[in-house]
């Protein structure tokens, strides 16, 4: 491939041009296998959800008219000490493997945060990449700055370890009925009606969500492990959960059970109380990173839960 060939930046109608996203996308993540199904659900229906805003927003440079590039983000509402903000979370970016270290990942983020920042709808935009992996570099080299480390916490599980029967956890079918606690810490905002749509109604694959008294949960399965995937509610509550989740998993023959954790996350107290460490065989730890579009400062977050579901898509 020629460096001089003259590449074209703009905003993708990924709807309208399904196919062409569908087939690019499954390139980049091969391990996703992507349906339609899934985008209209993602791209359509859940950002429909986000009434104050114009929904998900995806950039794309193109050779001529072959799609070489995507960047994908969608509106978040942000808790923070000061109040509520407005925030994108980036998603879904990536070069075609016969065009990258031309420099198109850097100038295509820089396309997209630009427009973005003409738009002027969010505060912040926000990324969590793992850690170790080159784009981090080009997500710096954009303008991203680093706001905070977040380590994958993991439980391995035994034959003999011992937990709590599912007796102590009722299936979530409506998150209309699960009492939610009043969010008192950093943390993304979602409604009863994004979280039955997110977790309940997923096109391509079953969740497991559930609550006990004042907590929740929700759990991907893989073949031999569990993620968790969100968490939420009081130390008591949360730790019986974590114990029902500990029992299941010897029930299914899951070797480890891991989740995303800072160590400022509101959860890491019963993580740890339920016999989680640091580190996990299947899984990497992310970094927070964010590239300010209306804010004057880096972005900076206290006590939190940042629901880490949002890098668990597919």
């Amino acid at each position: 491939m020629d460096d001089h060939l003259c590449f074209k930046y703009r905003l993708f109608d990924v709807i309208n041009d399904i196919g062409t996203y569908k087939d690019f996308h499954n390139l980049l993540f091969q391990g996703s296998a992507t349906s339609y199904e899934w985008i209209i659900w993602y791209h359509k229906n859940i950002s429909n959800l986000k009434k104050w805003s114009r929904g998900t927003r995806t950039y794309a440079v193109f050779d001529a008219n072959k799609l070489v590039g995507v960047w994908s983000v969608e509106p978040k509402v942000l808790k923070v000490d000061q109040g509520e903000i407005k925030v994108g979370r980036c998603f879904a970016v990536g070069i075609h493997p016969d065009y990258r270290r031309h420099g198109l990942f850097v100038s295509l983020s820089k396309f997209a945060i630009q427009q973005e920042k003409e738009l002027g709808e969010y505060e912040y935009i926000i990324g969590f990449p793992q850690k170790g992996r080159t784009v981090i570099g080009g997500h710096f080299k954009a303008g991203w700055e680093q706001v905070q480390d977040i380590e994958i916490y993991s439980c391995k599980i035994t034959p003999k370890l011992t937990g709590l029967s599912l007796y102590h956890a009722n299936l979530i079918r409506d998150f209309n009925e699960v009492a939610l606690l009043q969010q008192t810490y950093n943390g993304l905002i979602e409604t009863a009606a994004y979280k039955n749509l997110r977790w309940l109604k997923h096109p391509d694959h079953q969740y497991l969500a559930y609550s006990n008294k004042n907590a929740y949960i929700i759990l991907k399965q893989y073949s031999n492990f569990c993620h968790i995937i969100d968490m939420e509610g009081n130390l008591t509550d949360s730790i019986n959960l974590l114990l029902v989740v500990r029992s299941l998993a010897v029930k299914h023959g899951w070797i480890e059970i891991n989740t995303w954790c800072a160590d400022n996350d509101i959860n890491r107290e019963a993580y740890v109380k339920a016999g989680f460490i640091c580190g996990s065989e299947f899984a990497l730890p992310v970094n927070m990173i964010s590239v300010r579009i209306n804010a004057c400062e880096t972005l900076s977050l206290n006590l939190c839960n940042l629901n880490m579901g949002i890098e668990e898509g597919y």
